[in-house]
């Protein structure tokens, strides 16, 4: 993955006492169903906050064969009932590495991107680099 996103879409989040309002939620599924990858997209990541994770818009998400990455919340519910705070450990810091891009001269973003070693012995950074 290169270092450029590109936003194929976005949708006005009008105020809840407008008659046409919808949720943030409604409004992202309804993006979802609009998308269509371009043919030489061999994968789609999906990247949203933490708004943004509903069941119903994983399943979609999943339903179209796309990856996501989303934040949730430790108290997220999974199927078997159990909660991700259930099985959450933190990672040493050995596996992160700080990364940054410049959105103008004056300002520097800082993420901190995950490395694993794959089953094969790989290194493979976090999708999000």
């Amino acid at each position: 993955m290169g270092p450029f996103r590109i936003p194929l879409d976005f949708e006005l989040v009008r105020p809840k006492t407008a008659a046409d309002y919808q949720t943030a939620n409604a409004l992202f599924r309804q993006m979802l169903d609009r998308f269509v990858p371009p043919p030489w997209a061999h994968r789609v990541i999906v990247v949203a906050d933490a708004g943004f994770p509903a069941k119903e818009t994983l399943q979609q998400i999943q339903q179209r064969g796309f990856f996501f990455v989303l934040s949730l919340a430790r108290t997220w519910k999974l199927a078997a009932g159990h909660t991700l705070k259930d099985g959450i450990t933190y990672l040493p810091k050995k596996y992160y590495r700080k990364t940054w891009f410049t959105p103008t001269l004056s300002k520097r973003r800082v993420y901190w991107t995950i490395w694993v070693v794959s089953a094969c012995g790989t290194s493979v950074m976090s999708p999000w680099y």
